[in-house]
């Protein structure tokens, strides 16, 4: 090789040089974060010019030393005197690399309002530049890495998904709501207004019809055996005859309850009917009733009381077996989905929230004393999922489940002017009836500032959680929790009500206790609707079809064991609420993807043949000693798994992004491990041994 040539292998152990203004330090470390991610090894330049030939020096070297020069434009950066110094040595480089037949690559990225005319005043107007105006720095790192070579040149971003049409929405507005027994049988009764709302233009037909409820605490009981006691003890003759019977009512009870609310709004239903785009309806109930008015007498009081009772009945029923004429409406090529409303007091600032990045905030609750869960059967879906966003998604995992740690998360993404789209609990609730209250099961927060592996419980109530989320104004919350939509007295009593009233746009909650696999399979299909670029509630139908059209609900590996439950997860929303999170900028294209991917595993091994099963405890025991710890010795005979166990909770630690690359050594056959163990210390690495 001749002295005046670079060979490919010495260009790519070089790194590319980021040049920037300091007001764009932030931006420009997430961009190089993602250029690393992709195998590009960078230098960012955080240093300033000072005084002193000796410094002036070595940053030469680094610029004219490096693979490629990549200067982010931007108002400070061509004001700025270092820059523009650094852009000069750099041109001088590629003059020198073309003259030589050398490789350097000079690559400008525009932003904050400069374009590419400003390389004609460089004297430069044939170089070709990236425009990164009115998109974050990180959107432009696949197409800096295909202009470097490491990706194809013909690996476009895919497309920004097109305007989302207007949605057709049919309201049913009750009131007078009262409970009444008649003929021995229980049920709310009352008013209800269906006003059918187009498209576009203004409102539709109206009508107002009584209501009578065709479920009453029987079915509802029924029901709720079916849900939540059946799964747990599901042999036996007369268990299965019952299940089934329950099965067989669904429809009828979904027809029923289309026919009570429904049948006699004939204009109103048929004008929604005929619409072929995306379709809601809207169950909503009236405000509740002030039960605390010192001015009322126990006899008002008690009306009053029972109105806010019947009210929540009302929510309450399963809404989601609605039925017409030809089948469920979640069925079919063109599906309604079913939304509950909560009335608000005064007008509500509409959602706004920056679409370049998609936020998602991941709290995963396991404590000793409730029910165990593996933390992955939900974490692994959604991580999937949410994968062909690339850097334009964040999962952020908290390394505790506790409600310091939500509170602390929430907090620090305000102050950095960057707030979540989507918090996701995932975790227990229940629904306490002499408090008349949803909880939420939370890890202890001191056990978890004392770094405790097994934690105690600490229940949350709604109105806690509500006060908490109070003007955070998040676009989705969703509670993979049992009974997180369930409610006593008052329609305001459960978890998902007091998130939508404290100013969450949409609550994802289950309306009774829910089955792990039916979580995990909801989850399955719930966010790669979003990730696509549905809509929520679009999301919301297309997952609950999923669950209606594959019932299987045993575990991996175990028999196959059907249920049909389709109707368990909810969806609260306020109007408005109804909106699209993924990034505007589109997808990145799957070879940019599967490089990011396979950069950041490196060369750790993959789960055996036969899958990592059982595990999940010392799973999450690593995770949270990780978190305190620098190092983690695993210690056993042979062949007993702890390579595979170290190399999932690698895995792990990467899906939860609490590491951005995995870089696996092997100290099997080294004679010096104990030096090769503090090395790995001092990195915060896993050791198996």
């Amino acid at each position: 090789m001749t002295d005046d040539a670079t060979s490919s292998a010495d260009v790519d152990s070089r790194v590319v040089f980021l040049s920037h203004s300091s007001k764009e330090t932030a931006e420009v470390e997430s961009l190089r974060a993602a250029l690393e991610a992709r195998g590009i090894a960078c230098f960012l330049d955080v240093l300033e010019l000072r005084a002193g030939d000796e410094l002036v020096a070595a940053l030469k070297e680094k610029v004219q030393g490096a693979r490629a020069f990549v200067v982010v434009l931007s108002p400070a950066a061509v004001s700025s005197k270092r820059v523009r110094q650094e852009i000069e040595w750099a041109l001088a480089a590629e003059d020198l690399a073309t003259e030589t037949r050398g490789h350097f690559r000079f690559l400008p990225v525009f932003t904050g309002g400069i374009t590419h005319a400003f390389l004609a005043w460089l004297g430069r107007p044939e170089v070709l530049g990236i425009d990164a105006n009115g998109r974050v720095l990180v959107d432009v790192a696949g197409e800096i890495a295909q202009a470097l070579g490491v990706l194809p040149v013909d690996a476009r971003p895919r497309p920004a998904p097109p305007p989302l049409a207007p949605i057709a929405e049919l309201t049913l507005d009750f009131s007078d709501l009262t409970v009444e027994v008649r003929d021995d049988k229980e049920r709310v009764r009352g008013h209800v207004r269906v006003e059918y709302q187009p498209p576009t233009g203004p409102r539709g037909a109206a009508a107002i019809h009584d209501f009578e409820s065709p479920l009453g605490p029987i079915e509802v009981g029924e029901l709720r055996w079916y849900v939540e006691t059946w799964p747990g003890w599901s042999f036996g003759t007369e268990r299965l005859r019952r299940a089934t019977e329950v099965e067989e009512a669904l429809p009828r009870w979904g027809r029923e309850l289309f026919d009570a609310a429904l049948a006699k709004a004939q204009t109103p239903v048929e004008d929604f009917e005929r619409e072929t785009g995306e379709r809601r309806i809207v169950v909503q109930v009236p405000t509740p009733a002030d039960v605390e008015d010192s001015a009322i007498d126990d006899a008002e009081r008690a009306r009053r009381m029972a109105a806010n009772g019947a009210a929540a009945r009302l929510l309450a029923l399963p809404w989601e077996l609605l039925r017409g004429r030809r089948g469920f409406l979640f069925e079919g090529a063109h599906p309604i989905r079913v939304v509950r409303r909560l009335p608000r007091e005064g007008a509500r600032e509409a959602l706004k929230f920056d679409r370049r990045i998609l936020r998602v905030l991941l709290l995963v609750a396991r404590t000793s004393d409730a029910g165990w869960i593996d933390p992955r059967v939900s974490l692994t879906p959604l991580v999937a999922a949410l994968a062909p966003l690339g850097d334009r998604v964040e999962v952020v995992v908290p390394a505790d489940g506790s409600l310091t740690a939500l509170t602390d998360a929430l907090a620090e993404a305000e102050r950095q002017g960057r707030p979540f789209h989507v918090v996701h609990f995932d975790g227990h609730g229940v629904y306490d009836r002499d408090k008349g209250l949803g909880q939420l099961l939370f890890e202890d927060d001191t056990d978890c500032a004392d770094g405790k592996i097994t934690r105690k419980t600490r229940l949350v109530d709604a109105r806690r959680i509500g006060g908490l989320l109070k003007d955070h104004r998040i676009p989705l919350f969703v509670l993979e929790a049992c009974q997180g939509a369930e409610a006593g007295a008052q329609v305001t009593s459960s978890v998902a009500a007091e998130l939508v009233a404290a100013g969450t746009g949409s609550v994802v909650a289950m309306s009774h206790s829910v089955l792990v696999e039916t979580a995990r399979r909801f989850v399955g299909a719930f966010y790669p609707a979003l990730a696509r670029g549905a809509r929520i509630g679009t999301a919301m139908v297309e997952a609950q079809a999923a669950l209606a059209n594959d019932p299987d609900r045993s575990p991996p590996g175990l028999p196959r064991w059907e249920m049909r439950d389709w109707f368990v997860p909810v969806l609260f929303q306020e109007p408005g609420g109804d909106v699209r999170l993924l990034p505007e900028a589109g997808l990145p294209n799957a070879a940019e993807t599967e490089l990011v991917r396979s950069t950041a595993r490196g060369r750790t091994p993959g789960a055996p043949a036969h899958g990592f099963v059982g595990r999940d405890r010392e799973l999450l025991a690593l995770s949270r000693l990780l978190h305190r710890h620098g190092a983690i010795l695993l210690r056993g005979t042979g062949g007993v798994g702890k390579t595979a166990l170290a190399a999932e909770c690698a895995r792990w630690l990467l899906d939860v992004q609490r590491v951005r690359r995995l870089a696996w050594t092997s100290v099997e056959t080294s004679d010096r491990p104990r030096q090769c163990s503090k090395i790995l210390a001092a990195n915060s690495s896993l050791v198996s041994r």
